[in-house]
């Protein structure tokens, strides 16, 4: 178990060393993007931002042109003080590339989802059929929203990046350029300057600053003989990730995402030694 306390936001490297003995001194280094709780983008890749089909990403992705106007688009909402994040259907193995991508057109930087395929589990095997990919989408932006993280709008080109922005909650923003027909709920668009005539208006700006502040919540409650660390919340049933922040003996915190707070069922359970509770 490591526990580290990154001093700032943005993408951090760490080197560790582990001091057991049994380990012979083993290093390894491993890459950290701490992102601050403020309004969240999600951005796809593939013929969202990059010009180039998903199969041919492995032989020239990392040489792929951006649509035009589109970094200037991602570059002025990070300017008005938006998080960016991307979310692919591309697995991890074409982390390189991807990042190489962002890097030379000049792309924000920012944290990148990947999802996971292969052969191994089901749940791999599943996503190697596209049209399970919003799933995957839809399970990552959970995870954000149960970590505090308020995002409030996705980018897309396709019906299964429609699905995952329209199922949790945020506006769904879809960039029109397949024949493919998008389900009902999305705003489309047909380039990056229509959509910044939709988006980047101080209206639309501040209505999107409106729902995450309006979504963000931070619940304190007791605790009665566990640990902190082991403590499980739930929001209508989807599981928070983050550490919980203890407080005073016997109490903890969380803070969270939920835009559609009202009502909202929430629930605890935890680990301990027989007849604990929470």
């Amino acid at each position: 178990r490591l526990e580290y306390v990154p001093a700032r936001t943005g993408r951090i490297e760490v080197e560790f060393r582990m001091t057991d003995k049994s380990f012979h001194g083993a290093k390894g280094k491993l890459a950290l993007y701490v992102i601050a709780p403020k309004p969240t983008f999600i951005f796809d890749i593939d013929m969202t931002l990059s010009d180039c089909p998903e199969w041919l990403v492995p032989l020239v992705g990392k040489d792929a042109l951006a649509f035009p106007h589109s970094v200037d688009f991602v570059k002025a909402l990070d300017q008005a003080g938006f998080q960016v994040v991307y979310m692919t259907a591309r697995d991890d193995a074409l982390d390189s590339i991807t990042r190489a991508f962002l890097t030379k057109n000049g792309f924000p930087q920012g944290p990148v989802f990947y999802n996971d395929w292969g052969l191994t589990t089901k749940l791999e095997r599943d996503m190697l059929r596209s049209k399970n990919h919003g799933q995957y989408k839809a399970r990552r932006m959970r995870d954000l929203m149960g970590a505090g993280i308020p995002i409030v709008a996705g980018v897309g080109n396709t019906p299964t990046d429609a699905q995952a922005y329209t199922e949790v909650g945020i506006v769904s923003y879809i960039y029109k350029n397949t024949n493919d027909t998008i389900p009902p709920g999305s705003v489309l668009f047909y380039g990056y300057q229509d959509l910044a005539g939709k988006v980047l208006t101080p209206t639309q700006l501040a209505d999107h600053r409106k729902k995450a502040a309006d979504g963000l919540q931070t619940l304190t409650f007791e605790h009665r003989d566990l640990d902190a660390g082991e403590l499980r919340l739930y929001v209508e049933g989807a599981r928070l990730w983050p550490a919980l922040t203890t407080g005073p003996v016997g109490t903890a915190r969380a803070t969270i995402f939920q835009i559609a707070k009202a009502g909202a069922k929430l629930s605890f359970e935890g680990r301990g030694a027989p007849g604990d509770s929470a």
